[in-house]
């Protein structure tokens, strides 16, 4: 068993400049989500930060960016359905 790595890098390089905290400027530092690139096949986990284990897409944590899902990629499980009242 081994850790799963996520396929997102820290851009190099600077930002473009910016207004401050809502347009941050300087450079890629890993402190917005934005300092970070989705490069395939650079880690193990997809732009969802799943991967396919035994036929069943799944969902992992990771310590380095994104940490959690990503995004959602599949259609949920029934049970996740809300009924009426």
């Amino acid at each position: 068993m081994r850790r799963a790595t996520s396929s997102y890098k820290l851009k190099t390089g600077n930002r473009e400049p910016g207004a401050g905290f809502s347009e941050p400027s300087g450079p890629y530092n890993g402190e917005y989500v934005e300092d970070y690139e989705y490069v395939p096949g650079s880690g193990d986990l997809d732009q969802c930060n799943a991967m396919v284990v035994n036929g069943i897409y799944t969902y992992f944590m990771t310590p380095e960016f994104p940490y959690l899902m990503n995004c959602l990629r599949s259609v949920p499980h029934d049970s996740f359905l809300i009924s009426a009242p």
